[in-house]
């Protein structure tokens, strides 16, 4: 994936498919202010910065969005290029008038990011919140705070490759086009557990949501966390958010029982008691309700 046009047949993680996704988990929740940063300026850091911007741009309001590699001093945005030094890069964050969402385009400048920011003073998440990608276990529990990182379907890169090598060892011819495979999923760490929202209440609310979305969470329970009555609290969250709060709570349980439907061998059963639904019945509907498939087909279409 760092060199192009090899003539290998190849088999990688869809990376202009990675930027989307983290750009559209910048954008849930509502930060206006977006930043990519890189070690360097491969393909593939290329590709998860064009995937991110497209969706930036798609989005209404559109963020303010640059890239920015750390080795270099360059900064890209759609107006071109031009040299920035790290003391005006350390400027800009300072000056920010709203926390800026940070995706990393591998989890080791994530950790760079979250230094430059310890070493600032600003405080990650609550001024700078940084999502890395590849999610080593590693790299993202060292940092401090514990780095929220795109998980990559490395199984199946390995599933698909094998199957790939044994058809051009039966005399296949290998593919002129290398086979992409989407990102599985988000893993939030500690180092994006905020969202940009003006209310405070609604943004700690949705916070305590995603900490607990498995549990038997009630309007009425989220209400009295923040210390609001129930009706304000439904009202101020619709505003907020665009969704109701059982309708976040649904999105963020979906959410949870995608990765797992993925990452695990789990039956369709258990996964939906983990993920905080009463039975497969409901779990099912919901996840048609976001997804436009049922558990198994979204499991036979994204797992090996």
């Amino acid at each position: 994936g760092f060199i192009p046009d090899t003539g290998f047949a190849r088999v990688l993680a869809d990376n202009r498919a990675v930027g989307r996704m983290a750009a559209g988990y910048f954008l849930e929740r509502r930060f206006g202010r977006l930043l990519f940063v890189s070690s360097a300026r491969h393909r593939f850091e290329h590709d998860r910065w064009a995937g991110f911007r497209a969706a930036a741009e798609a989005h209404k309001p559109v963020p303010r969005c640059g890239w920015y590699t750390l080795e270099a001093g360059r900064w890209i945005d759609g107006d071109g290029e031009r040299a920035m030094t790290h003391d005006a890069l350390s400027q800009m964050l300072r000056a920010a008038d709203e926390p800026i969402g940070v995706f990393a385009a591998s989890d080791r400048p994530g950790m760079e990011m979250a230094d430059r920011c310890r070493t600032l003073g600003l405080g990650v998440p609550e001024r700078v919140a940084i999502l890395g990608c590849d999610n080593n276990m590693y790299l993202c529990d060292s940092c401090e705070p514990p780095l929220s990182s795109v998980m990559l379907p490395g199984e199946k890169l390995g599933h698909e490759a094998a199957k790939l090598l044994h058809a051009m060892m039966d005399g296949s011819p290998p593919p002129r086009e290398a086979l992409l495979l989407p990102p599985v999923g988000i893993q939030t760490r500690p180092s994006t557990d905020i969202t940009a929202i003006a209310d405070r209440p609604i943004a700690d609310a949705l916070s305590l949501m995603r900490q607990r979305a498995t549990e038997s969470l009630n309007v009425v329970d989220l209400a009295e966390a923040v210390h609001m009555d129930r009706r304000t609290f439904y009202r101020h969250f619709k505003r907020a958010v665009g969704r109701t709060p059982l309708q976040e709570l649904y999105r963020l349980r979906v959410d949870l029982a995608r990765q797992r439907l993925v990452a695990t061998n789990a039956s369709v059963y258990s996964i939906a008691l983990d993920c905080g639904f009463p039975d497969a019945d409901v779990f099912t509907r919901r996840f048609r309700e976001h997804t436009g498939m049922t558990p198994s087909a979204y499991r036979r279409k994204m797992a090996v």
